[in-house]
């Protein structure tokens, strides 16, 4: 996909020092699209915040979408032209790689794990975890141990 870029500082506003706040602008243009997509640093802000947000709470779409300062369809399209994919299944994915990380270093159960990232149902998160993993949460845990068990006894015979 080419695209064309194009950044701006704009001054905003007078400050009541005197001063003017500056504002970067940055215009990103799809070739052969003929539309210009415009992303200032205010909208990464919201969108970062939002997102981050979404991953620990289970609110709706919408939410988060106001949280942008964006109609529903406007949210969902602009951040699959910026991720590549759904709001829904960005969350989902980082959920699930916040998760594994907590695995691999806290002693925690998976109903626990599973209620911390929103699932009411302990069966549905291992069912998305092995979505996203190739194996359940279990089976990571387990061969995250044996994992660092070896690193351990390697260490020993060189010690």
């Amino acid at each position: 996909m080419d695209i064309d870029i194009e950044t701006d500082i704009v001054s905003s506003s007078q400050c009541d020092s005197g001063g003017q706040d500056k504002e970067i602008v940055i215009r990103l243009a799809l070739k052969g699209d003929g539309r210009l997509k415009t992303i200032d640093s205010r909208e990464d802000e919201r969108f970062r915040d939002a997102m981050q947000y979404g991953v620990m709470h289970n609110v709706p779409m919408q939410e988060l979408a106001n949280r942008c300062c964006l109609s529903l369809s406007t949210f969902k399209r602009r951040f699959k032209q910026r991720e590549g994919c759904s709001p829904h299944k960005w969350i989902v994915a980082r959920r699930m790689e916040v998760a594994s990380d907590i695995l691999a270093k806290a002693d925690v159960t998976i109903s626990s794990l599973a209620r911390m990232f929103c699932y009411n149902s302990t069966s549905h998160f291992i069912c998305v975890f092995r979505n996203h993993f190739g194996v359940t949460p279990r089976i990571l845990r387990q061969q995250i141990e044996s994992s660092q068990c070896e690193g351990d006894e390697d260490a020993n015979i060189l010690g």
